[in-house]
């Protein structure tokens, strides 16, 4: 449903913002230069390929160094913990916390909270009587990991059962390969919240119109399903794969104290988010040191002593 214009123009851009780090720029395939790449997937209907190289990343190690990164400046590092409760003093915050594994509470007294718990945002604001302005939605993707099926490459596809313009992946990861992702409006427990037969149909029946495998022989390949939720700002508009992804922070003053609420965000993008939220906050509690997550010397090489959750306890495993 874009046009050739339309995609070039945009990987046109693509080359431009990465230029200088060591990319190739985008070139476009016909059916018979694709099959060269051997990837497992049906040419008959097939116009044009694009091609263009991108960065990977594994998330979980990412956030075990930024943690460990953290904790080598001095930060406090508690896991398995639970704000239950914001309540607004006069010198501040006091917060109630729980400690899960052991069931035991305790208080915190502070001038400056970040509420960064996504999903969990709305219950945390509800139990405290906090009312914003800001009205935020969770946004439901689901995926699917296969033994690997031989895409060395990630491909981007255009969904067609149904056909409603939206875009999915398929990707290399780990030695497996996965298929994403949903998108789909969720009010529930956020706790509770895992991948829909409706949703795993979706995925699988869009995937098959174009792999080289059967539907039936693609659910023989399953290995996990798992899902996530985005709090995403509602913004009004009626397609939700249309609602900003964008990083937006609001802002609860209470007396003294400063409580910032983030919506929204990107892996790509979190760390310039976070030096601008931690310059607000320096600016409130009068600190004037720069940041300095900028300089690559800054991150920590070692890892902090966190519990790394195994495959099994990452994601459930099919059927």
């Amino acid at each position: 449903s874009r046009s050739h214009y339309q995609i070039k123009a945009g990987l046109w851009l693509y080359d431009q913002l990465a230029r200088g780090r060591g990319f190739q720029k985008h070139s476009t395939l016909n059916a018979a230069e694709l099959s060269q790449h051997s990837l497992p997937l049906t040419l008959d209907d097939l116009k044009t390929c694009y091609q263009f190289w991108d960065a990977t990343t594994d998330d979980l190690e990412l956030c075990l160094r930024v943690a460990a990164s953290a904790s080598q400046c001095g930060v406090s590092l508690c896991e398995g913990v639970k704000l239950e409760k914001i309540t607004p003093t006069d010198s501040g915050y006091h917060l109630e916390l729980l400690h899960v594994a052991h069931d035991q509470r305790f208080t915190i007294n502070t001038m400056a909270v970040v509420l960064a718990t996504g999903p969990w945002s709305h219950n945390v604001l509800k139990e405290s009587n906090i009312t914003v302005k800001i009205e935020a939605l969770n946004n439901k993707g689901c995926h699917i990991l296969f033994d690997d099926l031989g895409f060395n490459k990630g491909v981007f596809l255009e969904t067609m059962v149904p056909r409603d313009g939206r875009i999915f992946f398929v990707l290399p990861w780990q030695g497996y390969t996965l298929l994403g992702t949903t998108e789909t409006i969720y009010d529930a427990d956020p706790d509770q919240q895992q991948p829909e037969s409706s949703e795993l149909d979706y995925l699988l029946n869009n995937f098959a119109y174009y792999s080289t495998l059967s539907r039936h022989q693609l659910e023989q390949k399953i290995r996990y399903v798992y899902s996530g939720l985005r709090w995403l700002v509602k913004d009004g508009g009626s397609r939700l794969s249309k609602t900003s992804r964008e990083s937006y922070l609001s802002t609860y003053q209470h007396g003294p104290g400063s409580l910032w609420i983030l919506y929204g965000g990107k892996l790509t993008s979190y760390r310039l988010f976070a030096q601008k939220l931690g310059e607000q906050i320096s600016k409130k509690l009068k600190i004037t040191q720069p940041s300095q997550t900028h300089d690559p010397t800054f991150w920590s090489k070692d890892h902090y002593q966190f519990h790394i959750p195994s495959f099994q306890e990452r994601f459930r495993l099919w059927p």
